[in-house]
């Protein structure tokens, strides 16, 4: 019998070639509805026809530019870029035929909107950078502020745009002539949104503020909320992943609590097409300008075009170097600011890139080990843990180092920095820490911008953003900055903003 978790492995592969194999017959649908059946043979037909071997052409000639010098330097992620670029050039090419060559339109309709052959040249263009920077990924560098602004950022876009229109795309055949607009003006839409979403770093005044309270009394009270007002919980027994923060103390509560650790959290930024050198250095300066005790980079550093310049990290990071330590006998030593990796930070040579580059900006890079440092004359011990893929057994691995590896000293609370938000289900039963994470970008896709908790994240089951809580400990995971997806860097955030906050931590005493 075939396991649910191998289902749900399989699901997003099937679900591509679902897609893949029924685009054409949904679009045979589409244009047999605006096309005479003679137009329809002598054109749309043939298309179809010759689309399987042109796209085993384009497929061929992608693998040949993915497999190119230093996309991934990844056998399965060129393949799979491969596949994504084919398919893009296959689906988009249908999804417009439409429009560009076949759209029914009257004399009269066609000299009074002047606009619609401009919007044919404007689909032309966006088609076209999304082109240039699929096949720029095979000789990746960082590129000029005018190349962003001209090619990556339409790109990415115009890419949006089509990913969310597929799922509208299977409606048109069924949607009366007045709504045949929607599924391009919604998607259009929404990408303008995120296309702000994704490039916009607030002002250091405009930071959000975040309060959070950490040990097994504020975690009580948390349960006890949600399960009655006189019902105290032992935090330990209760080891389900909920949404939400503990509530604040109140009245003589607050004695029970040190003073707050400030801290900063930047995670994925993802150095590229989205994330500038320059944007970095914006963010990290507006960071010291919240005062905190400590900023912790919770990991995903660079994209492909990033790996060619071995500075790339140092120099976006120099901001911090008031807060950075020095090196003594190739240790950073007296730093305040902390890093552990992501996964994308495993990819080819990043790893060697990415350690001396955060060693030569005086950044503490732990991989599977702690380091107690003294705030106020309180001492914090941080503790970074290594990027574990599922082959690896994360959940052995997260168990191993913080109950034997680094395990808790009494007395002195602690701060986990661990990427993936999904090992926090796996947690020691008596770990109490605070555990900060990234990895989702808020679930990239979703309706936070509305108030609303969903994406595509949370659907997983998958913690996206902000508090969650079990037992003792808490989990914060952070929005991000950047942004990167499989789909060649080019999918934007969609819903879901970037986030640049302060957290006043407090620890029970």
């Amino acid at each position: 019998m075939v396991s649910v978790s191998k289902i749900s492995k399989a699901a997003p592969a099937l679900a591509m070639g679902v897609i893949f194999l029924s685009s054409p017959f949904v679009s045979l649908i589409i244009f047999s509805q605006v096309m005479s059946s003679s137009l329809l043979r002598t054109t749309m037909l043939p298309i179809l026809a010759v689309s399987a071997p042109i796209g085993i052409i384009i497929l061929t000639i992608s693998w040949k530019f993915f497999s190119f010098d230093a996309f991934t330097r990844s056998t399965k992620i060129s393949i799979f870029m491969s596949f994504v670029f084919t398919f893009y050039c296959f689906l988009a090419s249908l999804m417009y035929t439409y429009l560009f060559l076949f759209h029914h339109v009257d004399t009269t309709f066609e000299k009074d909107w002047v606009w619609l052959w401009a919007l044919k040249g404007l689909m032309l263009y966006l088609h076209a950078c999304v082109l240039i920077q699929m096949a720029a990924l095979s000789k990746c560098r960082l590129r000029s502020a005018l190349y962003r602004s001209f090619i990556s950022w339409p790109s990415s876009f115009f890419f949006t745009c089509n990913v969310l229109s597929l799922p509208l795309y299977y409606f048109v055949p069924f949607l009366p002539p007045w709504a045949m607009p929607l599924p391009f003006i919604i998607p259009f839409t929404v990408a303008a949104l995120g296309l702000f979403q994704t490039l916009h770093s607030r002002h250091y005044t405009n930071w959000d503020k975040i309060d959070i309270y950490v040990g097994a009394r504020a975690n009580s009270r948390a349960g006890s909320k949600s399960r009655g007002p006189n019902l105290l919980l032992d935090p330990s027994q209760n080891l389900e992943v909920r949404r939400g923060a503990p509530p604040p103390p109140l009245g003589q509560e607050r004695e029970e609590y040190r003073d707050p650790l400030r801290i900063v959290q930047i995670t994925d930024p993802h150095i590229g097409p989205i994330m500038s050198i320059e944007r970095l250095q914006y963010i990290c300066a507006n960071a010291l300008k919240q005062d905190p005790h400590v900023v912790v980079l919770t990991g995903d550093f660079y994209t492909a075009e990033a790996y060619c310049d071995p500075d790339a990290i140092t120099k976006a990071l120099a901001p911090l170097a008031s807060m950075c330590g020095h090196l003594v006998d190739g240790v950073v030593k007296d730093s305040r600011v902390f890093a552990c990796l992501g996964n994308h930070d495993k990819e080819g040579t990043a790893l060697q890139q990415l350690t001396a580059g955060l060693r030569a900006a005086g950044v503490r890079l732990l991989v599977d080990e702690g380091e107690i440092i003294t705030v106020e004359g309180s001492e914090i011990q941080i503790v970074g843990l290594d990027f574990k893929f599922p082959r690896e057994n994360p959940q052995g691995h997260v168990q191993d180092v913080l109950t034997r590896i680094v395990p808790p000293i009494p007395g002195i609370p602690r701060v986990l920095l661990i990427h993936d938000p999904g090992v926090f289900q796996h947690l020691p039963a008596t770990e109490e820490a605070l555990m900060l994470s990234g990895h989702t970008h808020g679930g990239q896709v979703g309706l936070l911008s509305f108030g609303i908790h969903a994406s595509v994240v949370s659907l997983a089951g998958v913690p996206d953003s902000g508090l969650w809580t079990r037992g003792s400990s808490c989990l914060y995971v952070n929005r991000g900055q950047g942004t990167r997806s499989m789909m060649g860097n080019m999918m934007l955030r969609a819903g879901v903003p970037t986030e640049e906050s302060l957290m006043r931590v407090h620890f029970e005493l």
